[in-house]
């Protein structure tokens, strides 16, 4: 069985790896490591080819380096680790994981305007220079690579929806239907940094800019926030009040609204405030919460084709994604399709940056291009289908969606301890890496699926 981390470095390569994992800046490198500049650049741009970051910063590249084993963590830096709080942390994680001050300030909510001094507060709390050594420190102190404060997103359609302290907290209210200049009062926020967070959740989610908060109210409840708790009893509401209150979340303008209940556009406005007053809810944000609490609408009958952004795949980002969903991986494809590796690369990064999932691998990213129907996967003789344990098939479900260091801290587990697991997954399902996992167990109905597997069922019986 080959192994699920093919790469390998030249030995340039590692050196520069390598310097870099010890928060080496790319102008001192050469000093450092006896390597010629053009030598060094030529190293960095092939590192960035393998991590399939092709613009990334030096301290993005280091992170990538990090977290797919290429290089070894670095060490604790000397002296007590810094007592940093969440929005100090979320901002680590954000200068770890985006290049640009814009891309940062949405990671970390945070105004645009106010990332600069943000960073020189973090550079001063961890005793960094730059950004570099934040990230270097960052993991020497177990910081990066592991879950941020938040609660993970209940869907396997995208990657897991990690939020913030503060985002938390907004979503909560939100979740309860709570105007935005509510939120900025209860939370001592400014109207326009609500909006900036609220706009951050909303990406995040993967939802389209013309979302509507009642929208969003379902995509976060239960499964990100809580539902929300109302004493009052829940209202008897009419068969087409019924379809009006079901409508209201996953469409977005009234005339979509109002033929999806099957009223007329007319008599749109009429009913909807009938149902408020009958919810006693104050919006249709408000009536969604409510409607959640009493049971009146199902949290998981949630449309992904209703609030995805659309997406439009080039004729060869197509071609690529689709023999990503054969399990053929980013190495074997340009023998197949005719493009050239850093081409194949080229597609790769644009697939996941149109699909909100720039750091995913070739199996989370396969994943999200079934999830989002955009590919399909190869069909499985059922005769070879394996007996999976509820055990292993919630592990295949957890590594097709999220990063192994986030399963190994969920589980619990050391890294080596979540490496056996996933290699005996691998061997019960007869599959060389995790690419050909995922795409065989969407073929064979092992993801997918809520229900639990009649297979799985008679393994554990």
């Amino acid at each position: 069985m080959t192994s699920r981390h093919p790469l390998t470095l030249t030995p340039p390569q590692q050196n520069v790896a390598d310097a870099l994992a010890q928060g080496v800046s790319l102008v001192h490198i050469p000093a450092r490591t006896s390597i010629g500049r053009a030598e060094v650049d030529t190293a960095i741009n092939d590192l960035r080819t393998i991590c399939d970051c092709p613009r990334a910063s030096q301290a993005v590249l280091t992170h990538r380096l990090v977290i797919n084993d290429l290089v070894d963590p670095p060490p604790m830096p000397p002296g007590p680790q810094p007592a940093l709080g969440h929005h100090l942390v979320n901002l680590m994680v954000a200068a770890a994981t985006k290049s640009g001050l814009k891309d940062i300030a949405r990671e970390a909510s945070v105004l645009p305007g106010n990332v600069p001094w943000e960073l020189s507060r973090l550079f001063v709390a961890t005793g960094s220079a730059h950004r570099l050594q934040v990230v270097v420190r960052g993991h020497g102190w177990g910081l990066l690579g592991l879950p941020r404060p938040g609660i993970t997103d209940r869907t396997a359609d995208s990657v897991p929806v990690r939020l913030s302290e503060q985002e938390f907290r907004v979503a909560a209210l939100i979740a309860q239907g709570r105007p935005k200049r509510q939120i900025a009062a209860l939370l001592a926020l400014d109207y326009q940094g609500v909006g900036v967070i609220r706009e951050g959740i909303r990406a995040r989610l993967g939802l389209r800019a013309d979302c509507s908060d009642a929208a969003l109210v379902h995509r976060l409840v239960p499964g990100i926030v809580p539902a929300p708790a109302f004493t009052a009893p829940a209202p008897e509401l009419s068969e087409p009040e019924r379809r009006l209150l079901h409508a209201l979340p996953h469409h977005s303008s009234p005339q979509d609204i109002a033929v999806s209940a099957g009223i007329l556009p007319e008599d749109y406005d009429s009913c909807l405030n009938a149902l408020f007053g009958k919810a006693a809810a104050s919006g249709p944000a408000d009536l969604v919460a409510r409607a959640l609490a009493w049971e009146l609408l199902d949290p998981y009958d949630w449309s992904p084709e209703a609030h995805y952004p659309s997406v439009s795949l080039t004729p060869a980002e197509q071609a690529v994604a689709d023999l990503l969903a054969q399990g053929i991986s980013a190495d074997n494809i340009p023998s197949r399709c005719g493009l050239e590796h850093r081409a194949v690369s080229t597609h790769l990064s644009s697939l996941r940056k149109k699909l909100d999932c720039p750091w995913a691998l070739q199996h989370r990213l396969v994943n999200v291009l079934i999830r989002r129907k955009l590919v399909a996967p190869p069909p499985v003789p059922a005769d070879h289908r394996p007996l999976l344990g509820l055990h292993q098939l919630d592990l295949l479900s957890a590594v097709a969606s999220s990063s192994l260091a986030d399963v190994a801290h969920e589980r619990s587990l050391t890294r080596h301890q979540l490496d056996a697991e996933v290699a005996e997954l691998l061997d019960a399902m007869q599959s060389a890496d995790l690419l050909q996992a995922v795409v065989r167990g969407y073929g064979w109905g092992l993801l997918g699926t809520s229900s639990p597997n009649p297979v799985a069922q008679e393994a554990c019986r």
